[in-house]
Parts: C-alpha cells; sequence; structure tokens
C-alpha cells in the first residue's frame, strides 16, 4: 500500500517522536522510511544538513533516505511531495494544542491535514514510542459517512498488511437500570451496529473483532480502548477534508490525538 513512510522534521524533540513511529509504519508496510525537512528562507545549508543528520541517527535505519527542500512555506512544500510521490505515507508529530486553526497541530500539520487521500498518521504528546510492531488496526466508528471512509482505510491497511481489524463504536449510556426502561429498537440497532460490520468484514474473510462501549465522553472512551492494545494504530475520520476549514479534524479527534497512547491515522472525508 504504501513505499516511503515520509516523517518531516525540523530537528525539534517532537519531530524525532515522529522518526521513531514512523520506524515502525514502515516495517510495518514493508517502506522506506523517507526524512525530509524543508529549509525555509531563514535556515541556511549547513543547519538544514544537521537537522538531516540528527534525523538519521534518531532513525538508526540503514535503510533510511533524505531529503532537503527549499521553500518558504514548509506546509506547502511537504504537501507537494506528498502529491508526488502517492505511494508515500505521512507520518508527523503535533502538539495538539487547541481545537480552531492553526493552533490545531501548529501551522506545518495544519497545512496538511486533509490534502492527502490516503491520510496521516499523527503522533500526539502522549505518545508511547516504544519499539515495537504494529499488530492492530483499531476503527473508531461513529455511524456517519465520514467514520464509513475510516472503515474502508482501516480494511485497506488490513489487506495489504494482513494486521486485524477491531472496530470501536462508542454510544452513549441508553440503558438507566435503575428505572429499568427496556432500550428502543433504534437504541437497540446502535448497540448491534459495530457487531453487524464485523460480520460482513468476517464473512469476506477478514480478521475482525468488535467492541462497543457505552460511554458519556466518546474521546475518552477511545483513549482507554487505545490503552487496551499498546501495539495498535487508531484510524478517525476527519470531519471536514477542506485544507482552510478551521475544525479540520473536529473536537472529538482532536482529543484524541491529544491524549491517545498510539498513533493515530487521520482519514479524510471521500
Amino acid at each position: 500500500m504504501f513505499d516511503r513512510v515520509l516523517v518531516p522534521i525540523d530537528g525539534a524533540p517532537r519531530s524525532r517522536d515522529a522518526i521513531a513511529v514512523g520506524r515502525r509504519l514502515a516495517r510495518l508496510h514493508g517502506a522506506r522510511l523517507w526524512l525530509v525537512t524543508v529549509a525555509t528562507p531563514d535556515v541556511d545549508d549547513a543547519a538544514a544538513e544537521l537537522v538531516v543528520q540528527d534525523g538519521l541517527r534518531a532513525a538508526a535505519d540503514p535503510g533510511a533516505v533524505t531529503t532537503i527542500v527549499r521553500g518558504a512555506d514548509a506546509a506547502e512544500e511537504i504537501v507537494r511531495i506528498d502529491r508526488a510521490h502517492p505511494g508515500a505515507l505521512v507520518c508527523m508529530a503535533t502538539r495538539a494544542r487547541g481545537a480552531i486553526g492553526r493552533t490545531l497541530f501548529g501551522s506545518v500539520a495544519h497545512g496538511i491535514i486533509g490534502r492527502s487521500n490516503l491520510g496521516q498518521v499523527l503522533v500526539g504528546p502522549a505518545c508511547d514510542l516504544a519499539d515495537r510492531p504494529i499488530d492492530r488496526i483499531i476503527v473508531c466508528l461513529d455511524g456517519s459517512p465520514e467514520g464509513e471512509d475510516a472503515l474502508a482505510h482501516g480494511v485497506r491497511w488490513s489487506e495489504s498488511t494482513g494486521t486485524p481489524l477491531i472496530l470501536v463504536r462508542v454510544v452513549y449510556p441508553l440503558v438507566d437500570p435503575v428505572a429499568r426502561i427496556p432500550p428502543t429498537d433504534a437504541q437497540m440497532s446502535e448497540l448491534g451496529y459495530a457487531r453487524r460490520l464485523s460480520a460482513q468484514l468476517e464473512a469476506g474473510g477478514h480478521p475482525v473483532s468488535d467492541v462497543t462501549v457505552q460511554h458519556v465522553f466518546p474521546p475518552e472512551a477511545l483513549v482507554d480502548i487505545a490503552e487496551r492494545w499498546p501495539t495498535g494504530l487508531l484510524v478517525v475520520a476527519s470531519s471536514n477534508a477542506g485544507p482552510a476549514a478551521e475544525f479540520v479534524l473536529g473536537s472529538t479527534a482532536n482529543r484524541v490525538v491529544r491524549a491517545s497512547s498510539v498513533p493515530v491515522l487521520v482519514v479524510p472525508r471521500g
């Protein structure tokens, strides 16, 4: 599915965190680790070369390749490189500081999210960087068309890597055991949503399991689920594919990326 994992680096410790995850993704896909730094006008050649050499030391991967490009806008350059290499997967670190505009993931990440049909893997500040294989694809479902897009991506990853799928559906608590009110047909359908999709995939020969959790706060539930599978990769849908959108990921995905102990694949709409 991918022949390169593109990790933008700038010499900061956070970008080195993405290298650790990028190395795991490269092994998963049998791909080459690709470290890219953008030398903006305020960065000279010597400084850019130092960033690259630091990245190679952090990668500890003899097969890793590097590229230095010059440009005024780092995000635009990364997007240009990504579009020129359709077999590349972008993996980048993020602070996930807020929910609006460029404070969401910093100016570079904000400029990249949503511009690739393949999605991007985001490494949040709580991500566990232990060097272990990724052996679960955890798809977060919400019943929306965007959630179905996330599932389609998860299935493609599973097919190309042989990695089992886990389908996760978080629903608001539906039954009050004290009041003894039976659930409605619609509520029962909600509870069975992930199981129905899982059964369809199982019938097609996919290794898949499903989890349905009743919780008042979906991001917290998803973060808890990620902790159950520390060798997993979470797959979430973005709420808007437009690069100029104010709410690029939406509040749920943003909170998940910020708090998740595993990397998060953000899937663009459509």
